[in-house]
């Protein structure tokens, strides 16, 4: 017979769970690492990268991966303050520009 441990979860149940959220810290950790690829570190600094949010961090890197051979955006992502100088106006930037590119996936 079967009994489900106290706290209602069977072991299976807590196994996965744990899998999980290990899962997503490898994830998240692999996303960090590949996001800050040669053409993100040529103009945010690796102390700058590591202030921003998980999801600030993609859109920057989106938006430096896809204007890097055009340079329109470079006033967004060039000559950065260092670490340090005004971090908190880099994260509010990085979302604000992850809201932007959210908005016009969502008109699309």
């Amino acid at each position: 017979m079967y009994h489900t441990p106290r706290g209602g979860h069977s072991t299976s149940s807590l196994k996965s769970t744990v899998s999980s959220t290990q899962e997503q810290k490898q994830d998240a950790s692999t996303m960090d690492s590949i996001n800050y690829s040669i053409n993100v570190s040529s103009f945010v600094s690796k102390e700058n990268w590591d202030h921003l949010s998980s999801r600030g961090k993609v859109a920057l890197a989106n938006l430096i991966e896809s204007d890097v051979d055009i340079g329109a955006q470079k006033h967004v992502y060039g000559d950065w303050p260092i670490a340090g100088t005004e971090d908190e106006n880099k994260i509010k930037l990085t979302e604000q520009v992850c809201d932007a590119i959210l908005q016009i996936i969502i008109i699309i």
